[in-house]
């Protein structure tokens, strides 16, 4: 295996192209918090994997 630093300074000596590195997305702003639930019943979800099996 070659390091990425040495890959990238052969490039830079042959003259040829050196290849970026593609960063991480970072999420913007801040997460809203769950709101809390007081009661059963306060919230509901859809059953994806029920409805695609029948």
């Amino acid at each position: 295996m070659i390091n990425r630093k040495k890959t990238q300074r052969i490039h830079q000596e042959e003259g040829l192209a050196v290849i970026q590195r593609r960063r991480c997305k970072r999420a913007v702003g801040t997460r809203a918090l769950a709101p809390v639930l007081a009661l059963p019943n306060q919230r509901w979800s859809p059953d994806l994997v029920h409805d695609q099996m029948a």
